[in-house]
């Protein structure tokens, strides 16, 4: 888990530090997947922050390469991201639901 950590902010201190260097497009790549891994791998109370910084990265990403090699890869881990906030929010429903009901009786 702190591999991932460790990679997001190793990326972003280098594009701070290099924001010209032309691997730039391969490194912001590297944050939406670094950021993906870190909210699968993630405990349940954390993974819906994390999906959503996947998916707010992604989007970064794809203003600033659009015709980007990676964009497929990038593409998948979104929409994955998306499916999981879904997920996550209904998860969140119904538990939510289920306390209504408790009240009640």
């Amino acid at each position: 888990m702190r591999d991932y950590k460790a990679a997001i902010n190793a990326f972003n201190n280098l594009l701070r530090d290099f924001p010209e260097t032309q691997r730039r497009e391969k490194i912001e790549y590297l944050i939406v997947k670094s950021y993906y891994l870190l909210a699968e791998k993630s405990i349940p109370s954390k993974q819906e922050e994390r999906y959503q910084k996947t998916t707010s990265t992604y989007m970064e990403f794809l203003e600033h390469f659009p015709q980007s090699s990676y964009l497929r890869e990038a593409e998948k881990m979104y929409q994955d991201a998306l499916l999981a906030l879904d997920r996550i929010a209904k998860q969140n429903n119904n538990n939510s639901n289920n306390n209504n009901n408790d009240k009640k009786i």
